[in-house]
């Protein structure tokens, strides 16, 4: 069977404020004006990377930034909008590009394109703001790295049609199976988080623990349902995270030695935690860190789907449960690939906020899908060298 979800679709006002451009290294920046471009999606079919089906606001004019005192924007000259879904808006991503130019009588004639870099909007319904590195497509890694940028961005949803912002909406929850919101064209990281074994205990009145996740990677952060009263967890929640660039052009074969390189060791590694669940705060249970590499070198190939990997005759003589729905054959989601499979089973938990006499262990296994086409020894021997 198909899967079908339910949801109000919003018109949705993104209000860009505060911004500031911290420039690297101010002997190799040319004293200019600089501006700040936002290319924003209209709705879930738009490409920022490609400015299709985009629109673009922009903030005005600054001069005089450095590293100690930021050019500095209070707001962009418009307001962006998006139509979509909350879930949709928080799929999408926008691109904050920096520009440069000579004032001619307080006029920029010629414009120079200098870095931009990628913002994702999946928690921005829950932390606003938004803090990144703007990269230049390059050979020259000392060139790469032009300086960081923040800001915030601030959603206010009208339902479609009205013009006082929304206060409700009606929603069928959505599981850790469901991948119709996500979109086709892109590659994702999947972390596929099973269970944990002897996690502390926080509650010491009930002598257990409500333990969920939180995973990140590439400044994007997801967070699980909640178990409640346990320390032997059973999650079998799935994370997706869209793989996206700052430049469409730097998969091509002129830059995999170079720009691509830097880029993949940007996106740092996977974060997972396990955290215990309180109103009033929040306790670490141990969190393990993934290298990327190891992933992208595993010398695991299975075939998988995007949902998981693909059973077969061995795991049902084994009694493995994979928990894989099946949908309407033919879905893209669903197409068999061959993958590098990372198995995080039995991986240590360290960094426990509570005593534990017992070694907490996690159960995971990680992928890209589709899989990467092309090997990443030069990526192995760069990190190495780091």
């Amino acid at each position: 069977f198909g899967e079908v979800i339910l949801e109000e679709v919003f018109d949705v006002k993104l209000f860009f404020e505060n911004w500031k451009f911290f420039p690297d290294n101010e002997k190799k920046e040319k004293k200019e004006d600089k501006q700040l471009t936002f290319v924003v999606p209209k709705n879930f079919q738009a490409n920022p990377s490609k400015n299709q089906k985009c629109q673009v606001v922009s903030t005005n004019w600054r001069r005089d930034g450095s590293s100690l005192n930021p050019y500095f924007w209070k707001a962009t000259t418009q307001i962006a909008k998006v139509r979509g879904t909350r879930r949709a808006v928080q799929q999408m991503y926008f691109i904050a590009k920096l520009f440069s130019a000579k004032p001619v009588n307080d006029r920029h004639p010629v414009t120079t394109f200098i870095a931009s870099t990628v913002f994702n909007l999946q928690s921005v319904l829950d932390i606003p703001n938004f803090k990144g590195t703007m990269k230049s497509l390059t050979h020259d890694e000392s060139f790469f790295r032009v300086g960081r940028v923040e800001g915030s961005v601030t959603c206010i949803f009208f339902s479609v049609g009205q013009s006082v912002p929304s206060k409700t909406e009606v929603f069928q929850p959505r599981t850790s199976s469901s991948v119709g919101h996500l979109n086709s064209s892109e590659m994702h990281l999947v972390v596929q988080v099973r269970k944990c074994e002897s996690l502390a205990i926080a509650d010491e009145e009930k002598g257990v623990s409500s333990p969920f996740l939180r995973v990140s990677w590439d400044n994007m952060m997801q967070t699980s349902f909640v178990l409640k009263n346990t320390i032997r967890p059973t999650f079998n929640h799935t994370f997706y995270f869209p793989v996206r660039f700052f430049n469409e052009k730097i998969t091509s074969r002129k830059y995999l030695e170079t720009a691509f390189l830097y880029e993949m060791r940007s996106k740092g590694d996977i974060q997972i935690q396990v955290w215990h669940h309180d109103d009033a705060s929040s306790t670490s249970l141990g969190f393990t860190t993934v290298s990327l590499v190891s992933v992208l070198q595993s010398n695991h190939e299975i075939k998988c789907t995007l949902r998981g990997r693909v059973k077969t005759g061995r795991d049902a003589a084994e009694g493995e449960e994979l928990d894989v729905p099946q949908s309407a054959a033919g879905a893209w989601y669903d197409q068999e690939r061959a993958v590098r499979w990372f198995d995080g089973s039995r991986t240590p938990l360290v960094g426990c906020q509570i005593a534990n006499p017992n070694q907490p262990l996690l159960h995971f296994e990680a992928f890209f899908y589709p899989a990467w086409p092309t090997d990443f020894h030069g990526l192995t021997e760069f990190a190495q060298e780091e």
